[in-house]
């Protein structure tokens, strides 16, 4: 089967700048058994990856710790649990089965705006009810719609569907991101992320496509913003 283009693709990554973000996520790099998994974190600034570590089980329970210094996950086959040290080089270390891991949410140092479809923020034009729906807000540039399908899923707030659109109002220009049905949606920074099992990352001033990962045959779990691994 065809090894994930985007892991083919990975650079080490330069140093990051005290507060920026990256897009960290779990990555398949194969699926044959024994099953691969790459721990990987994205810095759309340098348009560069890292590789943390790999591990030979698809992991549960993923939960960063508070300031992202590290990430703690399970082998469901055999119920044990593990700490990664966010940092490139890092081994992963197996934790005592009597030791207290309680998950607890991690935010990131800079703000990160998580977007619902029934926002009051999701307006184009200066109102609601946009056809199709798009979002226009602050951290969204003045030049720039990002539009969407229908809403779906049975439970509230209702989710996103693609198609996702990048258009720039001024030229006309569009860009499509994401085809597909949408996982959750974030910006940081001037840029967007489109989570779901082909993770993308968008240059929201451009509409460049920085980061694909995943494809049809391998996933792309748990992508999120978060801080970049320190050396």
């Amino acid at each position: 089967m065809k090894r994930l283009v985007a892991m083919a693709l990975l650079l080490i990554a330069s140093t990051a700048t005290a507060g920026e973000l990256c897009v960290n996520y779990v990555s398949e790099v194969h699926d044959w058994r024994p099953i691969e998994m790459a721990f990987v974190s994205f810095n759309p600034r340098s348009r560069e990856s890292l590789t943390i570590a790999k591990i030979n089980f698809l992991p549960a329970v993923v939960a960063w710790h508070t300031q992202f210094g590290a990430v703690t996950y399970k082998d469901p086959a055999y119920n044990t649990a593990f700490k990664l040290e966010w940092k490139s080089g890092a081994v992963p270390t197996l934790l005592s089965r009597t030791s207290r891991w309680v998950p607890s949410p991690a935010k990131p140092e800079q703000e990160v705006e998580n977007w619902d479809y029934d926002s009051p923020k999701a307006v184009c034009n200066g109102k609601n009810g946009a056809d199709p729906p798009c979002l226009t807000a602050p951290d969204v540039p003045n030049h720039v719609e990002i539009h969407f399908g229908e809403a779906g899923g049975c439970l509230e707030p209702l989710s996103f569907s693609g198609p996702v659109t990048w258009m720039n109002t001024q030229t006309g220009e569009k860009k499509n991101l994401y085809p597909d049905v949408v996982g959750q949606i974030s910006t940081a920074d001037n840029f967007m992320l489109i989570a779901g099992t082909e993770p993308v990352v968008a240059d929201l001033n451009t509409g460049e496509i920085v980061l694909k990962a995943g494809t049809p045959e391998h996933r792309s779990l748990w992508a999120a913003w978060g801080s970049c691994p320190t050396k």
